[in-house]
Parts: C-alpha cells; structure tokens; sequence
C-alpha cells in the first residue's frame, strides 16, 4: 500500500471510529482523574492498552504495518468515549497526517499526547496532571 493511500485508509477509518460509530463504554463519570484512568484501561483492555504503575499514564499503541502487535482504533475509540474527550479534541487527531510532529491537547487534568505514521500506527498517550 502506497503512502498516499495509507494515509487516506488511516483517514477514513479514524473518522469513522471517532465519530462513536464503535461500541464504546459509558462515560466514566468519577471526580478522581486516576481512578478514571484505571476504569478506562479496564474497560477498554485490549493488546496495545496499557496503564502504567502508577495509574497516571494511560497508553493506547494501534499496530502499524511494520509491526507484528498493538490494538486498533476501536481501541483508541474506546479510550477518547470513556473519558469523554471533547470533539474539539478529537477532530484534531482525525487531522492527524505521517508528516506532522507530535500533537498535544490538555483537558479537565489530563494531558494528551499522539501521532501518527503508517509504519507505527496511531499512538495516544493520557497523562493524570499532578
């Protein structure tokens, strides 16, 4: 698969998957940032979802096509719908292309990390603010 094309498949099933057409949990509805961490990660357990020790990074790995393991973007889906990260938010990371650098986004406690590339697949990082 070329790049260009590569590209608009990633396109096509993020807008797909971000716009909640995947099954997603409910909402998590708990005033403890952490804690909503460790129900999301729980919740939306899959290959490439992992919380750290700590229970303040949560990371989400879809499979790139140079790699032999990571989830998918129902996985990622899962994560976003669980913690209700605005559309502002994720419309962002469906503009996300192989060439851009890594984006950021903070919202309610959380920083949001991500990006991009054919070869690695769609990488999302929640961090709990101290």
């Amino acid at each position: 698969m070329t790049a260009q094309r590569s590209i608009f498949a990633f396109a096509a099933l993020t807008a797909i998957v971000l716009t909640g057409c995947a099954a997603a949990p409910a909402p998590v509805t708990t005033s403890e940032p952490a804690k909503a961490l460790q129900t999301v990660a729980t919740e939306c357990a899959s290959e490439g979802t992992e919380l750290d020790a700590t229970g303040t990074v949560l990371t989400v790995d879809t499979k790139g096509s140079s790699e032999t393991s990571g989830g998918d973007m129902k996985d990622v889906s899962c994560v976003l719908n669980a913690l209700n990260v605005p559309k502002d938010i994720s419309s962002k990371m469906k503009l996300s292309t192989s060439d851009s650098e890594a984006h950021t986004a903070e919202w309610q406690g959380h920083d949001l990390a991500w990006d991009w590339t054919p070869d690695t697949g769609f990488n999302l990082t929640v961090t709990r603010k101290a």
